[in-house]
């Protein structure tokens, strides 16, 4: 998304002109006046809508739940995840690792085995190149 100004969103300028439709320092505001509090925002607002769509009662936070689940098992970065719902990395793999395609807490054990001399788990051993390696078989620059 493209920014206006340096560190200024493309919404900032249409809210501005909409600014003397306000009544005070807020732009959106409750029938009094005064700014949105959390429990207006849901009585009002969410659960009206979720009985409009007849959807079962829920909490906010489900929506923010289900869009990290929706987006990290569609294959999304974690890390962009993570800055979209204004939370950490750390988080995210905290709560989230299951939804994660391909990725597991055991990660790293299969090599673990293999380079401690136990089971390859079917590892094809392949015969060393011929030409420029070294004594493991892989490519001079890359030996160990």
């Amino acid at each position: 998304m493209a920014w206006t100004r340096k560190g200024e969103s493309p919404f900032v300028p249409p809210l501005g002109r909409q600014a003397h439709l306000t009544a005070g320092d807020y732009v959106f505001t409750d029938p009094a006046g005064q700014p949105l509090s959390q429990e207006w925002l849901h009585k009002r607002v969410w659960l009206v809508a979720l009985e409009r769509a007849g959807l079962r009662r829920r909490g906010q936070y489900n929506t923010r739940d289900g869009f990290i689940t929706i987006a990290l098992s569609a294959g999304e970065d974690p890390g962009w995840v993570a800055k979209v719902c204004g939370t950490s990395e750390e988080m995210i793999f905290r709560h989230y690792c299951t939804w994660i395609p391909d990725w597991t807490p055991d990660a790293g054990a299969k090599v673990g085995r293999i380079l401690s001399g136990g089971s390859a788990g079917g590892l094809r051993h392949l015969p060393p190149r011929r030409g420029n390696s070294g004594p493991t078989g892989l490519p001079s620059e890359i030996a160990l």
